[in-house]
């Protein structure tokens, strides 16, 4: 059996340095290869909705600085919550029943909490909808809804 020694790095396996604006990219070997193009994965953002994950506490809040502070709600700001197809909607009323009850935390009234099948421990959903003003709250019943579970079977995995 004979063996082989190499001397340096094999030149399909060496990865590129730098690339130029033209598509190309420079190899240790100083040679430049053109790269082939890739297509994108998905679509580019247009929206401007902020998305965090929060559990529901055993008092029945939701706490999300990263959601609720996107709109600059503080503590004690009155707002109107309402179920919209299984999930709680939340906008900003001068007049509404509920209020930001401490920095980045609301706490849904218990029948809009049944309503939806939120217990304590869960986690949900929060879209904050800049644009529009609106934090949607989609708890687990709507996300398992909504998002396809076809992509685990072609992967392998159970449905």
């Amino acid at each position: 059996m004979a063996v082989v020694a190499v001397s340096g790095p094999i030149a399909s396996v060496v990865p590129a340095t730098a690339s130029s604006s033209r598509g190309e990219a420079t190899y240790q070997d100083g040679k430049a290869r053109r790269l082939l193009p890739l297509a994108p994965l998905v679509d580019p953002r247009t929206g401007a909705t902020v998305y965090a994950m929060a559990a529901v506490d055993v008092h029945g809040r939701i706490v999300s600085r990263t959601a609720l502070g996107c709109f600059g709600w503080v503590t004690g700001m009155r707002v109107q919550m309402q179920v919209l197809a299984r999930s709680i909607a939340v906008t900003v009323n001068g007049d509404g029943p509920q209020s930001v009850v401490s920095p980045g935390a609301l706490r849904p009234p218990a029948a809009l909490r049944q309503w939806c099948g939120l217990r304590p421990g869960e986690r949900v959903l929060l879209a904050a909808d800049q644009d529009g003003g609106v934090l949607l709250v989609h708890p687990p019943a709507v996300l398992d809804h909504v998002l396809p579970r076809s992509d685990a079977a072609r992967v392998g995995g159970p449905l």
